[in-house]
């Protein structure tokens, strides 16, 4: 299956925008603000497409269903040395394709979809003068360490400061918790979120995202969340900040072989 020149990312756009999921991990790819890789079954009128960002996260598009192509996508996603979480659409399309990839490698999970109440959000009533609240600067960027942090998401800290955005939380000259732009496309804003384990479960997840979530606000960015429907504690803090949980999606995590 060939691999998609970067002239020709923009043939995959009317597709991405009639799904119904989240996909902006997808349109950054596209849009050339991160690296990663596109293959498709047709270079002149792609039909089915499988979207790598090199973050990690992954979709495979194919709603006619050619085996060819999920065969050999399944062959490549099989081969890689790091971790890999796939979406797939459409759904049905699950089960044909772990039986290609033909692995116990293979962790089914289902990745979580919400919309964005304003009120509902506006309800919450969160006073931030209450915290010492910053915005993410160059050097908190260079220094932060865990799974979900700006430098895995952004090519370098000059394009996160010119394009993104985020917040920290500070107490005793600590940074506890964070919320940031993981992903961005044309006014959405997906929301990255970690806290210090030691600091979990006091609230200032809540605190960081509200801070966020008003940023977009008065920025005109729609917020956006996802995240594993088994992940309890993120789909907690979603519904707690006004996202309404809609629509499921396979959410398959390829472990690696030197993992195992």
């Amino acid at each position: 299956m060939p691999l998609m020149p970067t002239e020709k990312y923009e043939l995959l756009r009317s597709a991405l925008d009639e799904l119904p999921i989240n996909v902006t991990f997808c349109w950054v790819v596209v849009d050339g603000l991160v690296d990663g890789e596109i293959i498709v079954d047709n270079l002149i009128q792609p039909k089915c497409f499988y979207i790598y960002n090199n973050y990690g996260i992954s979709l495979i598009y194919c709603p006619t269903g050619a085996n060819n192509f999920l065969e050999e996508v399944s062959k490549i996603i099989s081969t890689r040395v790091v971790d890999e979480w796939l979406q797939i659409w459409p759904a049905s399309l699950q089960s044909s394709i772990l039986i290609l990839l033909n692995t116990d490698r293979v962790k089914q999970y289902r990745r979580q979809n919400f919309v964005f109440n304003l009120k509902r959000f506006k309800s919450l009533n969160v006073n931030l003068c209450d915290y010492d609240m910053v915005e993410i600067t160059r050097d908190m960027y260079e220094s932060m360490h865990g799974d979900i942090i700006p430098s895995l998401f952004w090519r370098n800290v000059e394009q996160f400061t010119k394009i993104g955005k985020g917040f920290a939380v500070i107490l005793n000259d600590i940074l506890i918790s964070f919320a940031f732009s993981a992903f961005m496309h044309d006014r959405i804003l997906e929301i990255g979120i970690e806290t210090v384990p030691t600091y979990r479960g006091q609230g200032y997840a809540t605190i960081a995202c509200t801070a966020l979530i008003n940023y977009c606000a008065g920025n005109n960015f729609t917020p956006v969340w996802s995240c594993r429907y088994e992940n309890i504690e993120s789909l907690r803090l979603a519904e707690k900040l006004g996202f309404e949980p809609t629509l499921q999606v396979p959410y398959i995590h390829i472990v690696p072989r030197c993992s195992v």
